[in-house]
């Protein structure tokens, strides 16, 4: 099935196409695959089976989602309306309902984030996301701090190992968001302060939020939306339990796209943010990831590098991580290439021009510059005759 919606501000047409080969009705004699189109018309949406309009079939909107009724008392058991109704809800109406489902578990947080209050005042409620420039996480956080998450430990990096852990973690929010920080090289620990009848405070030992640089805020909400996208958030008691059985308890895997999630973090926080997305793609999360930084794909490439040959997180990244890189031709068209990574850290496909190759250019002229230098110094000066 595929589908495509017209209108940039306000819907105004849907189309659905069917590519069943044997997807057919009594008006399709071809049996090529339908074509559901849906037409807003003096405000009330009527729906075309392969450009045949319906007059009976009734067409409600959630969102995107088209939603069909028909009075089946007024139709006939073998008229046309009737059997078009039957079709859709048999070829669309289902996947469309997986995609809903999906839609309702997708988390987006973007690069830009507000600047953090000194002082935050107490949600009445507690939030439902994390905001998609962050702005609810302190809320969400104050709100849930002692509901529990679950969560696999970043995975840990020496300089030529890759270490793993198969027990998921069950711990209240605040302590599951200061392991995280310190496994990300943040050791000041994160804690909320009341203060009576007006609100509450975030700070990293002494110091509020908005006095530890951007850095922080920026990483905060990044932290949080990992944890909270657990399929079984604020569900179950404080404890562990092994990754199998997480799996099973799970009824389906949650999604998150990030945009730019290294933006003003220390490369050395870029790069173990690997460490991190990497635990959550194996705690039932699935992740899109917009990225310039050459910190955090080295660090991915780094991973499998190290990885033991034959070993469950090798296998692992060279299955799940799938990098692609977008690079525009002479025609003006951006071109998508699809490439992984390979068992000695590098990729299947080149990558576009002047990204992964900026800094060991750079590297490079500062080698040739400084040997230039040092032969003019032993060189001496020029000796002047007189």
């Amino acid at each position: 099935m595929t589908a495509e919606c017209e209108g940039a501000a306000q819907i105004e047409s849907i189309e659905l196409r069917s590519w069943e080969e044997k997807a057919s009705s009594p008006e399709n004699d071809e049996k090529s695959p339908p074509i559901v189109r849906f037409l807003k018309k003096d405000g009330v949406w009527v729906c075309l089976w392969n450009g045949k309009l319906s007059t009976r079939i009734q067409v409600e909107l959630d969102h995107f989602v088209p939603y069909l009724q028909i009075d089946r008392g007024a139709v006939g058991p073998r008229d046309k309306e009737r059997a078009w109704h039957n079709a859709y809800m048999i070829l669309f109406a289902q996947p469309l309902e997986a995609l809903k489902d999906l839609l309702t578990e997708m988390h987006y947080l973007g690069s830009l984030r507000q600047p953090p209050p000194s002082l935050f005042k107490i949600a009445t409620t507690a939030p439902s996301e994390i905001g998609a420039s962050g702005e609810l996480a302190a809320q969400l956080l104050h709100r849930r701090q002692g509901d529990i998450v679950h969560f696999l430990p970043p995975v840990d990096v020496g300089s030529s190992f890759v270490g793993t852990s198969d027990t998921v973690l069950g711990r209240p929010m605040v302590v599951a968001v200061n392991d995280i920080l310190d496994a990300l090289s943040i050791k000041e620990s994160l804690r909320l302060e009341e203060i009576k009848d007006v609100g509450f405070r975030l700070l990293f030992g002494d110091a509020s939020l908005l006095h530890v640089g951007r850095g922080l805020s920026y990483l905060l909400p990044l932290v949080e939306l990992g944890l909270f996208s657990d399929p079984l958030r604020f569900s179950g008691r404080e404890g562990d339990m092994s990754l199998a059985e997480y799996r099973e308890k799970c009824r389906s895997f949650s999604h998150i796209a990030l945009e730019e999630p290294e933006a003003h973090l220390h490369p050395k926080v870029a790069s173990r943010l690997a460490h991190w997305v990497v635990s959550l793609a194996r705690a039932n999360r699935r992740l899109i990831v917009e990225t310039h930084s050459d910190h955090l794909v080295r660090r991915l490439r780094g991973l499998a590098a190290r990885a033991g040959a034959g070993s469950e997180i090798e296998s692992w990244l060279l299955e799940n991580v799938i990098v692609l890189s977008v690079e525009q031709d002479d025609e003006g068209l951006s071109r998508v290439a699809t490439s992984r990574l390979t068992a000695e850290g590098g990729v299947e496909e080149t990558w576009p021009a002047d990204f992964m190759d900026e800094s060991s250019d750079e590297e490079s002229a500062i080698y040739y510059a400084r040997l230039k230098k040092v032969d003019r110094i032993s060189d001496g000066p020029p000796v002047q005759m007189r």
